[in-house]
């Protein structure tokens, strides 16, 4: 794919046939107009439909097939899968690692996040961003939470 390439394609703004920077692309960032025109294919906006993405609908469909096919016995059998999503992204991280500090120029990167630049800590920006971390992550916590707590015997008082 593109990503074993020496230059990634989100590494720069693409040229129109005039050899000019897409304006879109200035506007915002190379990864964003990559994100959103490349990957995903999204419209210029909501007034400008451009269809179904079929393989967008298809990997929806084929994740929730392999979610029905995990719980089709029940609960009970789906402890059988979880040996698998608890030691899977550890297999992925790890190859992840060993990839990135392997990498040209990986020192600089684990220097400059094992060295923080505590005037940073002065600026509100970076305090606000930490709260807006601090909510999204407690937003995608949340609803597991209530899932798990479904699972109480409605009598146990907790």
């Amino acid at each position: 794919g593109s990503s074993f390439t020496t230059t990634l394609p989100w590494s720069s703004c693409p040229l129109t046939e005039d050899n000019l920077t897409i304006a879109e692309c200035e506007d915002s960032s190379e990864t964003q107009y990559f994100w959103f025109r490349t990957t995903l294919d999204a419209s210029g906006g909501i007034d400008d439909p451009v269809g179904v993405k079929y393989w967008v609908l298809l990997c929806l469909v084929l994740s929730w097939v392999i979610v029905y096919l995990i719980l089709m016995k029940g609960i009970a059998s789906s402890g059988k899968v979880v040996y698998f999503t608890a030691i899977f992204p550890y297999i992925v991280l790890t190859i992840f690692f060993v990839r990135g500090i392997t990498l040209k120029g990986a020192t600089a990167g684990l220097s400059h996040m094992f060295m923080p630049k505590m005037e940073m800590l002065l600026k509100p920006t970076v305090w606000l961003d930490a709260a807006n971390q601090v909510f999204y992550s407690f937003g995608l916590a949340f609803g597991s939470i209530i899932s798990f707590g479904s699972y109480n015997p409605p009598k146990k008082n907790c």
